[in-house]
């Protein structure tokens, strides 16, 4: 089985939690947009793309799509997290919650 990296590709706060997570993360805006594809074109990997940083990606993120497995998902309290968390309780039978 191939070896396959993980990135996350989100804004400023949520790129510095997960490389204090030890992922590799891109925090991304308009103005380094270019140089964030250039980064992550043609890898094999799993890229997991927060919802604002894809509207920011547009049209590359099929780019993505075409070599890696990509994931959308929602910012904390952002466009789409309950739906998230109830996936997530769901799927693993109790809600996680932080304190």
């Amino acid at each position: 089985m191939e070896k396959r990296e993980i990135h996350i590709v989100g804004d400023e706060l949520t790129a510095t939690g997960f490389r204090l997570a030890g992922l590799k993360s891109h925090s991304i805006s308009q103005e380094n947009r270019q140089l964030v594809l250039d980064e992550l074109k043609g890898r094999k990997a799993l890229i997991i793309v927060a919802n604002k940083a894809a509207k920011i990606l547009g049209e590359d993120m099929q780019k993505l799509k075409e070599t890696s497995l990509t994931l959308t998902v929602p910012e904390e309290q952002g466009e789409g997290y309950s739906s998230l968390r109830r996936l997530i309780k769901d799927t693993i039978g109790f809600e996680l919650k932080q304190y």
